[in-house]
This record gives structure tokens, C-alpha cells and sequence, in this order.
């Protein structure tokens, strides 16, 4: 039995992964705040529920592309999250999100010679950002996820992310994971 859910959560996660290259492969523009990111995260969090709360642990990685004002962009990501204590009563999870980030600071838009408009950066360093969408939290159901955070760039292709994220799952029993995140960003060269 745990050796199926162990193949089992493999194939998801292998899954995932062929979804968001094969997905995201049309959308790479240039190596700027409007490039595809890849985040490695960790944070503390609680386990809300009805009849209790205890301490959790939320680990994955996240792949996402949001362009500074755009209003639009897509954030994949996955992961675990379970109680501190004890680690086997976690589950891994995978979210789809829709994400729009803002710039803080002067607009990034100019046109060329004939007109067309374009984006570029101006070497903007804090880029808050929001996320809302759906998660398979596999072994336990089905949730909804929202939140929001900053990243901070300290280099043109390195950033570092401060994040809050709610995973509300409507399965009974109904429960909130909540936490605050750290995520190392590397933008994609394309």
C-alpha cells in the first residue's frame, strides 16, 4: 500500500513537471521582472481545523511568470505540507494559480520607432505579487488556494521571496494551512 502511494505521488509530480515545460515553453519573452521563475520555498505554518490546530512545514518548488502590471500570469507549483510533529501524516500537494504582480516605481512601457509598444525593465527591485487558484492535496482532497507576497531582486536574475499562502480545503473535515514562506527565485534564461 505505501508503496503504490509512493508511485503514485511520483507520477503526479512527474506529471506536473510535463505540464508546466509544455505549457510555459511559448511564453518566454527575455531575462527581465517579465521572465519565467523558478522558486524553491520553505516555510512554518498551522494546521487549522474545527476541533484543533497544531504546527506545520510547507516544502516544494514552484514555477511561475507573472509581467510586471499585465494583470495576467500562471503560477504551478508543488510540494508537502504536514505537521511538524510527525512528518507521515503530510501530504504532497500541486496547485495551478492564476498570479498578477505589480511594480513598485517608474512604469517599465515605451514604444519603438514605428509605434509598437513593448515592456522593459527598469531594474525594479520590490515586485509584490497575488495568487489565487486550485490545489490536489493527494490523500486529503481538494482545496482552494490565496495569498500573496513580495519578491525582492538583488540581482537581474536572483530574487528572494516573502510569501503568505492559504490552502483552504473544503473536504470534511474543513481546514486552513496557513503560512509564511521563503523562497530562493531564479529567473529563466531564454
Amino acid at each position: 500500500m505505501k508503496g503504490g502511494i509512493i508511485r503514485l505521488r511520483r507520477v503526479a509530480i512527474r506529471f506536473a513537471v510535463s505540464v508546466i515545460l509544455g505549457t510555459n515553453a511559448p511564453a518566454l519573452y527575455a531575462q527581465d521582472a517579465a521572465s519565467p521563475k523558478f522558486t524553491a520555498f520553505a516555510g512554518a505554518g498551522i494546521n487549522a481545523t474545527q476541533q484543533n490546530s497544531r504546527g506545520e512545514i510547507q516544502t516544494g518548488a514552484s514555477f511561475d511568470e507573472a509581467p510586471p502590471g499585465s494583470w495576467g500570469g500562471f503560477l504551478f507549483e508543488g510540494g508537502y505540507l504536514g505537521p511538524w510533529a510527525d512528518l507521515h501524516e503530510g501530504s504532497a500537494f500541486a496547485s495551478g494559480d492564476y498570479m498578477a504582480s505589480w511594480s513598485l516605481g517608474q512604469k517599465g512601457k515605451g514604444r519603438t520607432a514605428s509605434g509598437q509598444s513593448y515592456w522593459s525593465d527598469r531594474g525594479w527591485k520590490l515586485l509584490p505579487f497575488a495568487r489565487a487558484g486550485y490545489t490536489r492535496l493527494f490523500g486529503t482532497g481538494n482545496a482552494l488556494n490565496f495569498g500573496g507576497g513580495v519578491d525582492y531582486r538583488f540581482s537581474h536574475n536572483r530574487a528572494i521571496r516573502a510569501e503568505a499562502v492559504d490552502y483552504y480545503s473544503f473536504s470534511t473535515p474543513h481546514q486552513h494551512n496557513v503560512a509564511l514562506r521563503i523562497g530562493f527565485v531564479i529567473y529563466i534564461r531564454d
